[in-house]
């Protein structure tokens, strides 16, 4: 692969955890894939709830082979709770996904941030 000389930092939008897994983020096919500087989660309810995040390499599906983290109990405290941080990020290849469920309906939600490069 050629050194990347195109960086571009973003911050996928808010959103809340589904109870079916979904595709919270997805490295887009014109670049050479991506580092993943931040995982955050909040629960804001009253009662501790579930997450289930997942990294999946471009074609693969969401499972225990590339799982985050599995039955993460979010405490209900409305911190934000780090599973990727800047000073330890991952990386996707292009056209891979972040993907995530929450054990409860509008519990969970996620903040992710991304450097996307070519």
């Amino acid at each position: 692969m050629a050194t990347p000389t195109t960086f571009t930092v973003k911050n996928v939008d808010a959103a809340q955890l589904a109870t079916t897994t979904g595709t919270l983020y997805t490295v887009p096919t014109t670049t050479n894939g991506a580092q993943i500087t931040s995982i955050k989660l909040v629960n804001a309810t009253t009662t501790p709830a579930d997450a289930h995040i997942y990294l999946v390499n471009s074609g693969g599906t969401a499972g225990d082979a590339n799982i985050l983290c599995k039955d993460f109990s979010v405490p209900a405290d409305g911190l934000p709770y780090e599973l990727i941080t800047p000073e330890s990020p991952v990386f996707l290849e292009s056209a891979g996904t972040i993907q995530g469920k929450a054990d409860t309906a509008s519990a969970i939600t996620y903040h992710i941030s991304v450097v996307e490069f070519n």
